[in-house]
C-alpha cells in the first residue's frame, strides 16, 4: 500500500514538473496605476522550452474579472491594441511581453494593489494545460 502511495506521488510530481517546464515565464510585473483605474499591463519573457509547438488559448489573473494577451499595433499614424490569443510559440521560442507591444492586459480589477505585491497569473494552453507565474505588481 505505501508503495502504491509512494509511487502515485512520484507520478504526480513528474507531472507536475513537466507542465511547469514547457511554459517558462521570467521577469513578470504588473503596472501599479492610480486608485480608481481597472487596468493595466503585464509583461514578461515566455519561453516555450517543450519540444512541441504551444498554443496559449487564455490568460487568467484573479484580481480582475478579464485577462487576455494583447498586442499594440501602429494603426495610421497612431497606435490600437488588439487581442494576441491564441499565441503560438514554436520549440525553443521566446517572446517578449514589453510594454509598446505583446502584453497581458488584466481589466475590471476586483481588489486594490500594492508596490511590491506578488499576483499568479495562469497561462492555458490549447491542451487545457495550466502553466502558472508569479507577477510582480511595480510602480512605473
Amino acid at each position: 500500500m505505501k508503495r502504491a502511495a509512494l509511487v502515485g506521488l512520484l507520478l504526480l510530481c513528474n507531472a507536475a514538473s513537466a507542465n511547469s517546464d514547457t511554459l517558462q515565464v521570467t521577469g513578470g510585473w504588473f503596472r501599479l496605476m492610480p486608485p480608481g483605474v481597472g487596468m493595466t499591463a503585464g509583461y514578461a519573457t515566455l519561453a516555450n522550452r517543450s519540444g512541441t509547438t504551444l498554443e496559449l488559448v487564455t490568460v487568467d489573473c484573479s484580481p480582475w474579472a478579464r485577462c487576455s494577451l494583447h498586442e499594440t499595433v501602429a494603426d495610421e499614424g497612431g497606435s490600437r491594441m488588439r487581442p494576441a490569443l491564441p499565441l503560438r510559440l514554436l520549440p525553443g521560442e521566446e517572446k517578449k511581453l514589453a510594454p509598446g507591444g505583446l502584453h497581458v492586459m488584466a481589466m475590471d480589477l476586483k481588489d486594490s494593489l500594492t508596490a511590491g505585491q506578488s499576483l499568479r497569473v495562469i497561462f492555458v494552453d490549447r491542451d487545457g494545460r495550466r502553466h502558472a507565474a508569479v507577477f510582480r505588481v511595480e510602480k512605473p
